[in-house]
């Protein structure tokens, strides 16, 4: 009896205990829980693409050549067209492109503005028959240079733009009579003009860190229509006949290039 007298009063003890004790930690609970929220300012677009830059790029270019054809006579005192820009002749372009750019960005919140130049040697050329046949034309796009605008949106490290502007190109033409003009076949003519035109483009950049930039950069090229005029001596053996052709050229370019920003 006395044994169960005590182990009721341990029971009741210890039961006693564990309510006093739960009880306690629940006033705890409701006296000292509660915190004042933590403000979180609201998160600022980093400003990482400010500044001048600097790098060089590489890629391919593809695009075509088109010309109107026609042969002029030497009357004496002036040129005129013995028949005029009859034949029509049309090449593809292709071939690699490397250079250089460089420019400044503004970056305001995530709008990025910027002005870019760059100059490009290229290996985009194409070569057909022309005239009817009696020559073959070949056209080759020496190099480019470029003045744009840019305008893009920044998100964290990325950089989406686009842009437009001004082009210079130097395309070299070159004409090889054929078998054709059989015993007047004397050989090679070649021309080659600078051209100016427009541009535009879009491109996606990253930003490593705020000094390493990469992206990859796409521009269609129209170059305009130039008249190229071949000399009848290179041609004919009679120096009074020259050829004359008309050539729009229009080129694509996508480069990959790498930056130091400063």
């Amino acid at each position: 009896m006395r044994v169960s007298r005590y182990l009721g009063r341990v029971a009741s003890v210890t039961a006693a205990a564990v309510l006093a004790g739960t009880s306690f930690a629940s006033a705890a609970d409701l006296g000292g829980s509660y915190k004042d929220p933590v403000y979180a300012p609201p998160v600022v677009q980093s400003d990482i693409w400010t500044g001048f830059y600097f790098g060089g790029q590489g890629g391919i270019g593809a695009g075509k050549a088109s010309g109107r054809t026609g042969l002029e006579v030497y009357d004496g005192t002036d040129w005129d067209l013995l028949f005029a820009e009859r034949f029509r002749d049309s090449t593809n372009l292709a071939g690699g492109v490397a250079g250089l750019y460089g420019g400044y960005n503004w970056q305001i919140g995530q709008t990025v503005l910027g002005i870019e130049g760059d100059y490009t040697w290229s290996d985009v050329e194409g070569t057909t028959y022309c005239a009817g046949g009696f020559a073959r034309c070949k056209v080759d796009l020496d190099w480019t240079a470029s003045l744009v605008a840019r305008a893009g949106y920044a998100v964290g490290q990325s950089l989406w733009y686009v842009k437009g502007g001004a082009v210079w190109g130097r395309v070299a033409t070159q004409a090889d009579t054929t078998p054709l003009l059989g015993p007047i076949n004397a050989g090679r003519s070649t021309r080659s003009k600078t051209s100016l035109g427009w541009t535009v483009g879009m491109g996606y950049e990253y930003a490593f860190t705020r000094n390493f930039l990469v992206r990859v950069d796409y521009s269609y090229m129209d170059f305009g229509s130039e008249t190229y005029k071949f000399s009848g001596a290179n041609l004919v053996d009679d120096e009074d006949f020259r050829g004359r052709s008309n050539i729009d050229t229009t080129v694509n370019q996508i480069k990959v290039g790498a930056a130091f920003k400063f």
